[in-house]
């Protein structure tokens, strides 16, 4: 067992530099993106408009809005608002800085490792494709697929794993634009933190582009607790779970407390580890 404690050890110091560095890289990336979407000239919403209007609308800044979802200030969201986007799709955008609170808090509770690095791509993922999924819903994009309706999203990522086949059989790197670039850095962060498993990823991606990210957030299961139980870890991932879920009901304390007879407030924890149990392990 120390042994495995120890290669456990050594494996999350060399994915907390990881994760160090996705913080820099995420920052970085947020002020070119946040410069461009302020001071560049976007055609304006066509109000009577044909879906392809309004993809060609879409394009003008999709490639940026991917380094903006963890960085949500208020110049940030003004302009996106003023783009058209509604509400629904910007509450996905969440401080990054609240959530490597949360996954800083965890990483100091003696008894439990995870890899850091990949609990913030999961995060970041699961609220940059919901972003996009009601984003995309709400510009109102479909496609055909397969003689089947679906989202633009899903066609996309069914296509660019095809391509991702035959360049890698054919042992070559196109050229790519910028947006193809962001998802393909998407699709390789995804295989690098799941030891290589491409097919994973080819069931991953497809799925959260019908607007299941579960396959993302379930990543936070994946963590080693020794001398604590297991339950203390889904009580401390409740918080971090609670910001990011914006579609799921998960209540404060003040908010369980209010809807039950004061005799069982001390049900509270057992509400928190049930529903992060359940969020879990649906997969």
């Amino acid at each position: 067992m120390n042994q495995l404690l120890t290669e456990i050890r050594l494996q999350i110091e060399a994915d907390v530099i990881l994760y160090q560095q996705q913080i820099e890289q995420l920052k970085i990336k947020s002020i070119a993106a946040k410069k461009r979407l302020l001071l560049e000239k976007f055609e304006p919403f066509p109000i009577v408009s044909s879906p392809a209007d309004r993809a060609s609308f879409f394009r003008q800044f999709h490639d940026l809005l991917t380094d903006l979802t963890l960085f949500p200030d208020d110049e940030v969201l003004k302009k996106l608002r003023e783009l058209r986007f509604a509400n629904n799709s910007l509450k996905w955008f969440v401080k990054l800085q609240d959530i490597t609170n949360e996954i800083d808090r965890l990483s100091k509770i003696d008894g439990l490792f995870f890899f850091p690095n990949a609990y913030l791509f999961a995060v970041s993922s699961h609220l940059s494709n919901k972003f996009f999924i009601n984003a995309f819903e709400g510009f109102e994009f479909s496609a055909t697929h397969n003689n089947a309706e679906t989202n633009i999203i899903y066609k996309d990522f069914a296509a660019r794993f095809r391509r991702r086949d035959y360049n890698e059989a054919k042992n070559q790197t196109p050229k790519m634009d910028m947006y193809e670039k962001i998802m393909n850095r998407q699709i390789d962060m995804l295989e690098k933190v799941t030891d290589n498993d491409k097919g994973f990823a080819k069931s991953f991606m497809p799925q959260a582009a019908k607007g299941n990210t579960s396959s993302f957030y379930t990543l936070l299961n994946g963590f080693y607790c020794e001398g604590i139980s297991k339950n203390k870890i889904y009580r401390e991932l409740f918080f971090l779970l609670k910001l990011i879920m914006k579609e799921t009901d998960l209540l404060s304390k003040k908010e369980y407390c209010s809807e039950k007879e004061e005799q069982y407030n001390a049900d509270y924890s057992k509400y928190q580890i049930t529903r992060v149990k359940k969020i879990l392990q649906q997969n």
